[in-house]
């Protein structure tokens, strides 16, 4: 690979990263691109995809596995990953999850030998290994032992539940990566599910709208019956300060699009989140001052600094910045405060 080709592919992978709000350091992206160059170099001899353009690649094997990195249950320690072919999405999960440790299924001996140059080459072999067999076929030692189990675009989802079910430990889940499966496929895969004595599957993330205006709170209902998606969405047609107690400490994450300061929206979130949970904020691209005053509202807020990568949207010229603050410990204040507050009087 070029120099300048790859400088290319590193700054479609941070545009990639920054819009997905993917935190990541420069020795990850550095060891996701020398992969992707190792499958690509391997694959002029060996078939290991169809897919040949560097940029293809970069999209439809690196990115597309990154984007699923937010399916992995957070407390995840042990993951094993079925068909791992060119090692998509295992390696790229072992790299951004450093305290994982990783397994990799692959029966293809080319494929397998491929895995475990790439895992020595990437100075990951310590806590990644390959098994070069069946997942019908491992070893003793390796069943009932995972927390995740991982197959992208492998096998349909029935099969996948069943090859997992032996592998996970008690609670532990199967994370399946496909295209859009027929809803044929997925009745079988609940099915297959029942008798594997696993939960039907769902999409992962359960999602909560604030919404205090009425009319764009119906509005919102409706769009999300009419999507199909209510089973997983709701809405609350009420301030941030004044949701029901049960969301209090409840979300991973919380996001906030162009909708106050930040330090009113570090304050806002910060009830909201549980221990380690993260604000997503996404704005225009704000002063230092309104960044220095989040900075200051976070620690009353028991939130880390903020985090931040600016970007331009694509196509266009509009500036764009994304804030991350993680909840690090309990408020140094009451929280919530009273409705208004946040916006009128802002922590410092």
């Amino acid at each position: 690979m070029k120099p300048k080709d790859r400088l290319a592919l590193e700054a479609q992978l941070r545009t990639y990263l920054a819009e997905a709000a993917v935190p990541v350091t420069g020795g990850q992206i550095t060891a996701l691109l020398d992969h992707l160059r190792m499958v690509l170099e391997v694959n002029l001899n060996h078939n290991l995809t169809a897919i040949r353009n560097p940029q293809e690649a970069l999209r439809l094997h690196a990115i597309d596995s990154i984007m699923a990195l937010d399916s992995l249950p957070a407390m995840s320690r042990r993951l094993v990953d079925i068909g791992s072919g060119q090692g998509y999405p295992a390696i790229p999960f072992a790299i951004l999850k450093p305290s994982m440790q990783v397994t990799m299924i692959e029966s293809v001996g080319r494929k397998a030998q491929f895995l475990e140059a790439a895992i020595h080459n990437l100075g990951i072999a310590d806590r990644v290994n390959v098994l070069n067999c069946r997942a019908e076929c491992v070893p003793e030692e390796t069943l009932s032992a995972y927390d995740v189990v991982t197959a992208r675009a492998v096998a349909s989802l029935a099969s996948l539940v069943e090859l997992a079910s032996p592998l996970l430990r008690f609670s532990g889940v199967l994370v399946a990566m496909k295209g859009s499966p027929e809803v044929s496929e997925l009745q079988a895969a609940n099915l297959a599910a029942v008798r594997c004595e696993m939960s039907p599957g769902k999409p992962s993330m359960q999602v909560t709208m604030i919404e205090s205006v009425g009319r764009k709170a119906q509005f919102l209902e409706a769009a999300i019956h009419n999507l199909g998606i209510a089973d997983r969405v709701n809405v609350l047609n009420c301030r941030a300060e004044c949701v029901p107690e049960e969301t209090l400490s409840a979300y991973d994450v919380v996001t906030a699009r162009a909708v106050a300061s930040l330090a009113s929206l570090v304050e806002l979130a910060s009830p909201l989140l549980r221990f380690s949970g993260v604000l997503v904020a996404m704005k225009g691209s704000p002063e230092v001052s309104e960044l220095q005053a989040a900075n200051l509202a976070a620690v009353r807020c028991g939130m880390s600094p903020g985090l931040h990568h600016e970007y331009r949207l694509t196509g266009g010229e509009e500036r764009r910045m994304i804030s991350r603050y993680e909840k690090v410990g309990p408020p140094l204040v009451q929280l919530p405060r009273r409705v208004g507050l946040a916006q009128k009087r802002p922590l410092k």
